[in-house]
């Protein structure tokens, strides 16, 4: 689509059009755009957490820690994690916002549901007990390398609050915010749905030990997500989702824990 051909952008004191208003066609991105995202993405990791590992050496409380202790610390994780996305972000936010002109919820399709957004909260739930089901007749490895990173309640608790508010809104923003509807101008519907899912499979294979199982699960979720952005045309309404089912996961672990209490149950 030519640049002159591009709806107007709506100011910030212009109300969201409605669900379903504007086509997923629209984005004004590229897939080159996407790559240039995916790279500040990596490099910002790997900067931030060499950065976070640094610091932390000098700190009276880590200086007796070894640095394979360090590297699977889930308060420095969530800490590199936190400000990769940052960058990121901000990168994402010059890119439309600045280099394109256009209203960064617009482009990206963010549309609040007002009246519905506890539903799809509630349909996370949902997605969640209905994973756990299926999870039990599946070769689920009883260890994975992600079990590292669950060492104390205060790693829990780190772990639980980043990834039911931090994590999802990434996460969302690349895969169904940026990639879906590229991929679905160049592959279809169909393609967008696999290759993202895909995707959101595989950059979680490190932490499952790139275990099968655990990872044909995920695609599933990565589906159900992605189906959910293209059937409402909104980000924040797979975003919704993807809260809810990291929540519901996270307070599972904590009920069968005691609190966090006992980790250890829950990891043997």
């Amino acid at each position: 689509m030519a640049q002159d051909e591009l709806p107007t952008p709506i100011s910030d004191a212009e109300p969201v059009p409605p669900i379903g208003d504007i086509d997923d066609a629209f984005p004004v991105w590229t897939g080159w755009d996407v790559v240039k995202i995916t790279i500040i993405a990596i490099v910002s990791l790997v900067f931030f957490s060499l950065l976070t590992l640094m610091v932390a050496t000098g700190l009276p409380m880590f200086k007796a820690l070894s640095l394979k202790d360090l590297s699977t610390d889930a308060r420095l994780a969530v800490i590199s994690q936190f400000f990769a996305y940052v960058a990121t972000f901000w990168f994402v936010y010059r890119l439309i916002a600045r280099h394109y002109s256009v209203n960064l919820a617009f482009g990206l399709h963010w549309r609040w549901p007002r009246t519905k957004w506890l539903a799809f909260l509630l349909g996370g739930v949902v997605i969640a007990l209905a994973i756990q089901a299926i999870s039990r007749f599946l070769p689920i490895p009883r260890q994975m390398p992600i079990d590292q990173f669950f060492k104390t309640p205060a790693a829990a608790w780190s772990l639980a609050i980043f990834g039911t508010f931090i994590a999802p809104l990434a996460e969302e923003l690349y895969f169904r915010g940026l990639l879906f509807p590229v991929l679905k101008r160049s592959a279809g519907m169909n393609g967008s749905l696999i290759i993202t899912a895909f995707g959101f499979a595989l950059l979680h294979a490190a932490q499952l030990g790139m275990a099968w199982a655990p990872l044909l699960v995920l695609f599933i979720v990565g589906l159900a997500l992605t189906m959910v952005r293209a059937a409402t045309h909104s980000l924040a309404s797979s975003t919704l989702v993807h809260v809810g089912y990291n929540a519901t996961l996270f307070g599972l672990l904590y009920a069968s824990t005691s609190g966090f209490r006992h980790l250890e149950k829950a990891l043997q």
